[in-house]
């Protein structure tokens, strides 16, 4: 009798027997006794010595229906999941990558969490009610590229107070005085985070932001260029902002492709800085400065605090904000 046969007789989850196995919370006492009665009457072993001696570790990439990762977006998270991948390799672990749509109540309950040592949660897409779903897994797991407050997980991501921060400084040491804001439409922690930090610095830095200015754009290079002609169709050349912030370049990209479309210089009579470092944002012309930050990085960090989760059984749950640096290039100027 395997796990999924055990589970149906009893009539609950497979992910519910499995907490009861690893003794975790998250079940009732009634139903952990109904399960423990059925696992000694069935006589049901779990084979944890044979997962344990090779030491697998579930690479778990989350998504959402028509959600962030785009084609546009795969490269950036496919580097956080290689150098994830490639950490875990070299310190022993034999990595297994799946893809997941959580759009649904129960899809992790067709995972057979047993044979693992532990999870990494690739969770740039998902939202509260997803990260709900999570909790159930029975196994230790740490969450990447998102930080939903009040969960205790552990997780590695992106500090995005910090990262903005260094974004509006620079435009205020250009010169600027007033900045638009370039706002990514998807509904995501990230995107919240950055949100916040961009009216926060804007005041530090003495950046007027007007309430037209705020310009919610899809994450897609070429719906962003849709809308954003619309906006300047509605707009005369003076009412526009000289510089603006992306909160990702997917839409600073987009955007700067509705500029010259509609005959706007970079820099010269708009400028613009991004967030992510996407390679498209090297080769566009003009290419568009932007805050880097490692996906290697954050993908290491994430294998090594795995590691050190599983070999320490006092390890205590930890958040890692990984921040960049600004890469200048040529849609920015010192401004008049």
């Amino acid at each position: 009798m395997n796990i999924r046969e055990l589970a149906a007789e009893i009539g609950v989850s497979p992910a519910t027997v499995s907490i009861v196995l690893n003794d975790r919370p998250g079940v009732s006492e009634e139903t952990r006794k109904r399960i423990k009665d059925a696992i000694d009457k069935s006589g049901y072993a779990p084979a944890i010595r044979k997962r344990k001696a090779i030491h697998q570790i579930l690479m778990l990439k989350c998504v959402l229906g028509e959600g962030l990762l785009t084609e546009e977006n795969q490269g950036f998270v496919g580097m956080i999941i290689d150098a994830c991948m490639q950490t875990l390799t070299e310190k022993g672990y034999s990595p297994t990558l799946m893809r997941v749509q959580l759009d649904t109540e129960g899809m992790l309950d067709h995972i057979e969490f047993e044979k693992y040592e532990g999870v990494i949660v690739i969770a740039t897409e998902i939202q509260e009610k997803q990260f709900k779903m999570l909790e159930k897994i029975p196994v230790p797991f740490i969450c990447v590229d998102n930080m939903m407050p009040g969960m205790e997980y552990s997780c590695v991501g992106i500090d995005n107070e910090e990262n903005v921060r260094i974004a509006l400084e620079y435009a205020a040491e250009c010169g600027y005085k007033r900045i638009g804001y370039l706002k990514s439409s998807y509904d995501a922690q990230n995107f919240e985070e950055r949100t916040r930090a961009f009216y926060r610095f804007a005041e530090m830095y003495h950046l007027e932001v007007k309430k037209e200015d705020e310009i919610a754009l899809t994450s897609s290079m070429m719906k962003a260029f849709e809308e954003m002609k619309i906006y300047l169709d509605s707009h005369e050349k003076e009412e526009i902002p000289p510089c603006f912030f992306a909160d990702n370049d997917i839409i600073a990209l987009g955007a700067m492709k509705a500029f010259r479309h509609r005959n706007y210089e970079i820099p010269a009579d708009v400028a613009i800085v991004g967030f992510d470092d996407i390679p498209y944002s090297a080769i566009c012309s003009p290419s568009l400065t932007t805050v880097q930050v490692s996906r290697q990085l954050i993908g290491r960090v994430a294998a090594r605090q795995m590691s050190e989760r599983l070999l320490d059984e006092q390890y205590k749950k930890v958040k890692t904000k990984i921040s960049g640096n600004l890469v200048v290039r040529t849609s920015m100027k010192k401004y008049r």
